[in-house]
């Protein structure tokens, strides 16, 4: 009965009281605030792992003074005010390109030198960490790595098949290990491990979908408090964002100025990298 009184966006009140969002970014803040007395230290630590991942990653790619430059200017792209990865509690930025950045080290490792066992016990890490921050951005990218891996691999070594099973033999005991914390923070939450905690705060909520060619919900539920509705409602942020994105006219773009920007600074960090790519093409 009281726990209506505590209903607000982007948490979950049944069966459970925890946010929707998954469990990867809360464990960085958890592991600041043990290690060093604040939350924001986590956000901190995020950024400085990212950069050492980042890397290696490019020393996997690359010659290493081009390594150098690159992981030098992703330095620089990721301090405040360039970018608000390492200074803001909400989207994972740093967490989420981390694991990105261990599965692109993996793939090069195991392009360029053959090294199996490193390459797939650190692709497989890498999609675990993608899985606790970002699961279907996570998904969508490991899906892709592992459609042009054989290719990329061939291309570079001519390697065969017998070295394609044994990278993902090693790969296998890490993925089958973040599957298992996944299913059960899933039941702790929701009380079915397949349920994920995100899904079941919208269909509790929300009567928007994250994609347009999903139905919306045509009825609202009965929100307990004005904060909600001014959230989830037709006329509330996400329904208004909706039915911006999802109209005829507008389908692959918004129009909201809001989101551009939004959007924009998410991505500022990753630009100069972007364009340094052909001085990394030319060195592999």
């Amino acid at each position: 009965v009281m726990a209506r009184f505590f209903e607000s966006p982007m948490l979950l009140i049944h069966p459970t009281y925890a946010s929707k969002y998954p469990p990867g970014e809360s464990a960085w803040l958890a592991l600041g605030k043990r290690l060093f007395g604040t939350t924001n230290a986590g956000l901190i630590l995020q950024g400085f792992c990212l950069i050492f991942v980042l890397a290696l990653m490019f020393c996997a790619w690359t010659s290493l003074p081009i390594a150098a430059l690159l992981t030098f200017v992703s330095g620089i792209c990721l301090l405040p005010p360039l970018s608000i990865w390492t200074n803001w509690y909400f989207g994972a930025g740093c967490a989420t390109a981390m694991g990105a950045a261990c599965v692109l080290l993996g793939l090069g490792w195991f392009v360029r030198s053959g090294r199996t066992a490193a390459a797939g016990l650190m692709m497989a890490f890498g999609a675990v960490q993608l899985s606790l921050n970002r699961p279907y951005e996570g998904a969508v990218f490991c899906l892709t790595v592992l459609a042009i891996t054989p290719w990329l691999a061939r291309r570079a070594r001519g390697v065969d098949s017998r070295e394609l099973v044994r990278l993902a033999a090693w790969a296998a005991p890490v993925l089958v290990l973040g599957i298992g914390v996944n299913l059960i923070y899933n039941k702790a939450v929701t009380g079915n491990a397949l349920q994920l905690p995100y899904l079941l705060q919208s269909k509790q909520y929300a009567v928007a979908t994250p994609f347009c060619f999903v139905p919306a919900r045509k009825t609202e539920p009965n929100y307990p408090n004005a904060r909600l509705k001014a959230t989830y409602a037709w006329d509330g942020f996400e329904g208004q964002s909706y039915t911006t994105a999802c109209s005829p006219r507008l389908w692959f773009a918004y129009s909201s100025v809001d989101t551009a920007v939004l959007l924009f600074r998410l991505l500022l960090p990753i630009v100069p990298v972007l364009l340094l790519i052909p001085l990394c093409w030319r060195a592999l």
